[in-house]
């Protein structure tokens, strides 16, 4: 655990370099980690404004080294932070207020989703196992990108495990379907499905996938169109379109 914070730092610093000349980022923006304790999430982005990020790591779950690539890039480069930071630099300040219910978080979600891809490509496991040397951790980059596929493939369980819920279906129902096709170990599993549980707008869950798939679509391996998602605030109509 007392890794946990330098490979971040080291992270952190080589995905921001690429972020900004890959998609461009404005001056001033900045992230600051913080390590908590007694959260359900893994990794969560608060925007504070003026083009600063408060991101917050849950130290109480185990963290894979191949996670640690994913939670920089979704929470800050090029994913929650990098959006935010710029719109807000170019007056879309309204955007700094988070509306969960709406197209704002399907899209919000579906750009971080596609953050790793978009920044670094096929290249991803090679450049995170160089990141993370230095801070003595090692990455088995080989198993990493098959894991990665998986994860991706299996992204639209929690949807699944959400609409159940809404559907009737019991608690233990949920939780029997998550760990049937889950990756993770079971007590993580059930973690995550109390979570979902608790919220008050579970359907947001299919923002991950749906999200996912609509800027994957509408990106297609271009820079210059994911630029466009990170710097315009577009719809679902839009990446349709």
């Amino acid at each position: 655990m007392d890794r946990l914070q330098p490979g971040i730092e080291l992270l952190a610093g080589e995905m921001r370099r690429r972020c900004r000349q890959r998609f461009g980022l404005p001056d001033g923006e900045a992230v600051r980690w913080e390590m908590v304790a007694g959260k359900t999430y893994a990794g969560n982005a608060d925007y504070l404004g003026q083009l600063q990020t408060l991101v917050r790591i849950n130290t109480d779950l185990p963290i894979s080294a191949h996670r640690l690539l994913e939670l920089v890039c979704h929470e800050a480069y090029p994913g929650h932070h990098t959006e935010n930071a710029c719109k807000d630099a170019l007056g879309r300040k309204e955007l700094s207020v988070f509306v969960y219910p709406s197209p704002q978080a399907l899209i919000a979600e579906g750009i971080a989703e596609c953050a790793i891809e978009a920044l670094l490509g096929a290249d991803a496991e090679a450049i995170a196992a160089e990141c993370l040397r230095p801070a003595g951790i090692a990455y088995d980059h080989v198993t990493a990108a098959p894991v990665r596929q998986a994860e991706a493939l299996l992204l639209s369980v929690p949807s699944n495990v959400a609409l159940m819920l809404d559907d009737g279906a019991t608690s233990a129902e949920a939780h029997e379907y998550a760990r049937t096709w889950l990756l993770e170990d079971a007590e993580l599993i059930d973690m995550a499905i109390t979570h979902l549980e608790a919220r008050a707008w579970r359907p947001y869950e299919s923002c991950y996938p749906v999200g996912r798939e609509l800027c994957r679509r509408y990106a297609a391996a271009d820079a210059r169109r994911f630029a466009t998602m990170l710097h315009r605030q577009l719809t679902a109509a839009d990446l349709r379109a």
